[in-house]
């Protein structure tokens, strides 16, 4: 099934440490790679995030999933996996210290698990690699909005 991977990166005028904890809301995940409607968030006993509903929408069609927090290094570093029926994804956050903000570098990979998202995802694809430099830009605010 094809896959394709994108990178972007953007500054958070925040610390290390309130960005990781901004990594532990659900709500922080929207807009990433199409995620909306972040819904039942879970947590470990450490009150880490550990998962979450979701629904994706991409090139205007809406699929419903789960995410799960594959593994973390607190505080740098969190990779959540994605499912839909139709694709899954990865996503690698990467925080750096810098100075009084925080470096944010998102690393995503999807990939087509079906015949006709495989039809699509030329312009699915496409559409990810355009808008993903915004949406790591609104992320990496949206890890400073507490």
């Amino acid at each position: 099934m094809p896959t394709q991977s994108f990178q972007a990166a953007a500054d958070s005028p925040t610390s290390l440490d309130d960005a990781w904890s901004a990594l532990q809301r659900a709500d922080t995940w929207e807009g990433i790679a199409g995620v909306d409607d972040v819904t039942d968030p879970t947590h470990g006993v450490d009150g880490q995030l550990t998962g979450f509903g979701f629904a994706a929408t991409v090139s205007g069609l809406r699929y419903p999933g789960q995410a799960a927090v594959a593994s973390a290094s607190p505080p740098n570093e969190m990779r959540l996996e994605l499912t839909t029926s139709e694709m899954s994804a990865t996503i690698d956050v990467r925080l750096t210290a810098s100075g009084e903000t925080t470096r944010v570098q998102v690393a995503l990979t999807v990939t087509s698990k079906s015949f006709l998202a495989g039809m699509f995802f030329p312009s699915i694809a496409a559409a990810i690699g355009r808008g993903l430099p915004t949406a790591v830009e609104d992320f990496a605010n949206r890890l400073a909005a507490g």
